[in-house]
């Protein structure tokens, strides 16, 4: 069929060689816009998988900065409840004390007003 294609072209002599000329320009242009449209698309597949790793890349910094965080919130946390719990402790060990040296007062008053009370009637 070519064959058949190229003879009739032949035969219109510089018109057919023209028209054969202008069938291999369009097939080559062809060709070449394909090249460029599969060199275009491995490019951009190239691109995205740079933007992937990328994209990875700050996911795993961000992981890591978040993790770290979450590690010095968790360390601060048990410090402020080891803290708060050695401060509650203290108080009720003052509260105690407290308690304490009230009933030793509240004794010492007591007797003071039996020594009185001893003291009024020996007289």
């Amino acid at each position: 069929m070519v064959d058949t294609l190229l003879a009739s072209l032949l035969d219109y002599s510089a018109l057919g060689l023209f028209a054969i000329f202008l069938i291999y320009q369009n097939l080559q242009s062809s060709k070449k816009a394909d090249r460029m449209l599969l060199d275009f698309r491995e490019e951009i597949d190239k691109m995205r998988e740079t933007r992937k790793e990328e994209i990875e890349t700050l996911r795993s910094r961000y992981d890591a900065v978040i993790d770290d965080l979450n590690e010095h919130r968790d360390s601060l946390r048990d410090d402020v409840i080891g803290k708060t719990k050695a401060v509650l402790s203290k108080i009720h060990a003052v509260h105690q004390n407290v308690e304490t040296v009230s009933i030793a007062v509240a004794e010492m008053r007591q007797e003071e007003k039996l020594r009185r009370i001893a003291g009024r009637t020996e007289e």
